[in-house]
């Protein structure tokens, strides 16, 4: 198939793809697209946001990770020292490789849980 064409076995109707479940590995998104005739959107979330956090747009070819922040939200990096998981983190060959807690501010972001302000 043609990038443009779509997909005969899906009624040749579809124009984009979401997935929003945990990051999808990139093999796995790059055969999506390619199966479905179509571009493939990522969309990455958690419970306490009621929308997406990151989203992936529809023409990036880059399946190595879950896009950008979204608009109506700021997101930082957050250490988590008992686990061992750091903003300073760098890989064996010093390149960094931040890790870390995500916590996202924003109007689509929950006050609290039930029963736990």
């Amino acid at each position: 198939m043609k990038p443009g064409q779509f997909n005969p076995m899906f009624g040749g109707c579809i124009r984009l793809a979401c997935t929003a479940s945990a990051p999808l590995a990139s093999e796995v998104k790059e055969y999506f697209a390619k199966a479905l005739g179509c571009p493939l959107v990522e969309a990455y979330g958690m419970t306490e946001v009621t929308g997406p956090e990151t989203c992936t747009l529809a023409d990036d070819t880059d399946r190595t990770h879950v896009g950008g922040c979204t608009v109506n939200l700021e997101l930082k990096l957050v250490d988590i020292p008992d686990m061992e998981y750091l903003t300073t983190d760098k890989d064996e060959n010093g390149n960094l490789i931040p890790r870390g807690e995500i916590c996202a501010k924003g109007f689509g972001v929950i006050p609290g849980y039930y029963k736990m302000p």
